[in-house]
């Protein structure tokens, strides 16, 4: 803790120097340029209020709907790669979203961090890959968001604003047409989409829809049965928007979404032991395999803006469903098929009332009120074992407030609660392979206290320096496969305390932004797998304690003659403090293990972001990014470890108000890495990355 503490100080102190630095005058001033770019102010909702981006005491980063498309980012995955300390780790199934090195260590349907959309949240992990297409923004904060957002946002969260229709009458239709470059030829790939909004009657109604389809046969082959298509993708999205501005101050919108995949799941493969298999090629018996699911959303939004304070209602709704099958034992020999669905049903109303977004006085303040009602399904079935059905439900309400007070127009403190009752009823029967039935139920009942304090300064108009404390909590619940008595069947929360400092700043007369935190994270009942002597069978317990620290640094740059440059670094040290495991062996001994010590798994070292961006008057374009991750241990043990890799993506092309045309590679030169490995019976298993992409996106606006 000494050692922690130490290096929060030096942290902080480098903190404390950039802002000086910043503000006073030791960098050279640019002489100011007519006609020259800006970056102007990007207003966030991060604190569920409008805000400017530069003024928020939270590390985060923002992304406009036309800068996603200008990296070519078109689902959560890859926008992850450009956020420091952010990192997807995904699965044929789940994705592990890990923020500033807070991982899950079990098998749970909840994360710790959060996806939402339009404010409604994903609530399963393995939906966070989700589809990002005609938006208005995407905001990533760092670090625990309970006080504003509630349960298992204790490491994070991802935003998704999506674009609303207006005044204007415009549209747009795009295609993607790619290449894999695979060890067994090239592979085509194709996206084709199309958006249009505008008026049913100026100033007062208004409609849009958006939508897109992917399809690929994938870079996976299984040499098994010769099938070009265990790694397919096959993919299709809608979303309709219906607005509604009856007067000045209230704006209502009405917004439903669907989804359709039916994507293969062959992308691990073995790399060391016996079944070890070449780039892009797998060999095992997956002809039963299946990974489908569709999802169906919709969201009421009410609006109102008054001269002393806004109201906010917003009503979400989702169903989702999810079949998988596979063989679970990964070879050509027909043992361990496995089956699973899941089925989530979602509805919540949150009620916001705030001071007026416009409104100058130095008092701002949030009150809301949340409810929800979940009900989840999942069967699972496992050839060699049986089958669990598990019937969950959950219902809760929060209520929670935040408030800023702004001294002397520079000091600014901020404090929020949230007080959040959880109530979960679980049923689940076992049947065995002998079709006996084994029965049990469980209620659990949770109440939660989540605070946030900050305090920020500015140091010019320009710069401002932020310090907060938080709380965040992903929720307990229920362990929905094989289980052999009741005491297995649940599991409590998990807690974290992020302590954080920051420094946001513009310079150059707004032509560089710089943005800098640092952070130590305390996790208290971490959520982990070990064997109970008493059920002699693994439990899921609340058992281990650990720490994350380490720090973010981010700039944007507008240079001369139509040159952009962004950066980001991450640098992430996490470690368990504690954790005395019971362990079984394979001969069936029982003994016990630590530790303590070891890295948490899932957590890259560093993640960093390098671009570098043209644009000529005449529309010319040229992009090139260099993203990297950090070597990371897969493991609790930290006996498997994922390489460090590096990928540089670039694109060239031309863009008009009417067209553009951009050539583009992703993955430019051919790096072979893994987003995953596993120890697996003694052989070692990764989860391939894509190889080398090129294509072309054409596109026509109007």
């Amino acid at each position: 803790m000494q050692s922690a503490i130490r290096k929060i100080l030096v942290f902080g102190t480098a903190a404390a120097a950039l802002g000086l630095f910043a503000s006073g005058n030791a960098l050279a001033k640019i002489e100011k340029q007519p006609n020259s770019s800006r970056l102007g102010q990007m207003i966030v909702t991060a604190q569920k209020q409008e805000e400017n981006i530069r003024k928020v005491p939270v590390s985060m980063q923002a992304f406009s709907g036309e800068a996603l498309e200008k990296r070519g980012v078109f689902n959560v995955d890859e926008i992850t790669r450009y956020v420091p300390n952010v990192y997807l780790q995904r699965d044929s199934y789940a994705n592990n979203l890990v923020i500033r090195g807070v991982t899950p260590m079990s098998n749970t349907l909840s994360s710790p961090a959060g996806v939402y959309i339009d404010d409604v949240p994903l609530v399963f992990n393995y939906m966070f890959n989700w589809d990002l297409y005609d938006l208005k923004r995407v905001e990533v904060l760092r670090g625990p968001q309970g006080t504003i957002y509630g349960c298992n946002t204790e490491s994070g969260l991802i935003k998704i604003v999506t674009k609303q229709p207006g005044n204007d009458l415009q549209g747009k239709v795009f295609t993607d047409l790619g290449l894999y470059d695979t060890s067994h030829g090239s592979v085509p790939s194709y996206k084709l989409g199309a958006s249009v909004s505008g008026p049913m009657v100026e100033d007062t109604l208004y409609l849009g829809f958006a939508g897109q389809v992917e399809n690929s046969d994938g870079f996976m082959k299984n040499i098994y049965n010769d099938d070009d298509e265990i790694g397919r993708v096959d993919r299709s999205n809608a979303r309709a928007t219906l607005r509604w501005t009856p007067s000045q101050k209230w704006d209502i919108a009405l917004i439903g979404d669907v989804l359709s995949t039916d994507d293969g799941d062959g992308l691990y493969r073995f790399t060391k032991g016996p079944l070890e298999t070449e780039r892009n090629k797998v060999n095992y018996d997956y002809t039963k395999s299946k990974n489908k699911q569709t999802s169906n959303g919709q969201n009421l939004r009410i609006k109102y803006q008054g001269e002393t304070l806004d109201l906010v209602s917003v009503t979400g709704r989702r169903n989702w469903e999810c079949e998988t099958a596979g063989d679970l034992d990964l070879s050509f020999m027909p043992y361990g098929f496995s089956e699973a669905d899941y089925e989530s049903s979602l509805i919540n109303q949150e009620f916001r009332i705030s001071s007026a977004a416009q409104d100058k006085d130095p008092w701002k303040w949030l009150l809301g009120l949340y409810l929800f009602q979940q009900d989840d399904d999942v069967v699972f079935s496992f050839s060699t074992f049986g089958s669990t059905k598990s019937e969950l439900d959950s219902q809760g309400a929060a209520l929670f407030g935040q408030t800023t007070y702004t001294f002397f127009e520079r000091l600014h403190l901020t404090a929020g609660l949230r007080f959040e009752q959880m109530d979960q009823s679980g049923d689940q029967t076992v049947t065995d392979l002998s079709q006996t039935n084994n029965s049990w139920s469980k209620d659990i009942d949770n109440q939660e206290v989540l605070p946030r304090v900050a305090v920020s300064y500015d140091l010019t108009p320009q710069t401002m320096a932020y310090a907060s404390a938080a709380k965040g909590y992903l929720s307990g619940g229920y362990r929905f496969w094989n289980n052999s008595s009741v005491e297995q069947f649940s599991y409590e929360p998990e807690y974290t305390w992020n302590y954080e400092m920051g420094l946001k700043t513009s310079l150059w007369q707004d032509r560089l932004a710089l943005n800098l935190s640092v952070f130590y994270i305390d996790m208290q009942d971490k959520q982990v797998l070990e064997y109970s002597p008493d059920i002699g069978d693994s439990e899921l317990r609340n058992a281990a304690e650990a720490h994350s620290q380490g720090f973010e640094l981010e700039a944007t740059a507008i240079l001369p003659k139509g040159f952009e440059v962004f950066a980001g670094f991450g640098y992430t040290e996490a470690k368990i403090d504690n954790w005395l495991a019971t362990e079984m062996d394979d001969m069936g001994r029982v003994y016990q293990y630590d530790y303590s010590d070891k890295d948490l798994p899932d957590v890259p070292k560093y993640t960093y972001n390098l671009g570098l961006q043209y644009r000529h008057a005449a529309g010319w374009t040229a992009r090139v990014d260099f993203l990297g991750v950090g070597e990371f241990y897969n493991d609790a043990t930290n006996l498997v470890q994922t390489d460090a890799y590096n990928i540089v993506n670039l694109r060239l092309g031309y863009v008009s108000e009417k067209y553009e045309v951009i050539l583009w590679s992703k993955n430019l030169f051919d790096e072979d890495y893994f987003t995953k490995k596993y120890d697996w019976g003694g052989s070692i298993m990764g989860y391939e990355a894509a190889p080398r992409m090129v294509g072309l996106s054409l596109a026509w606006r109007f």
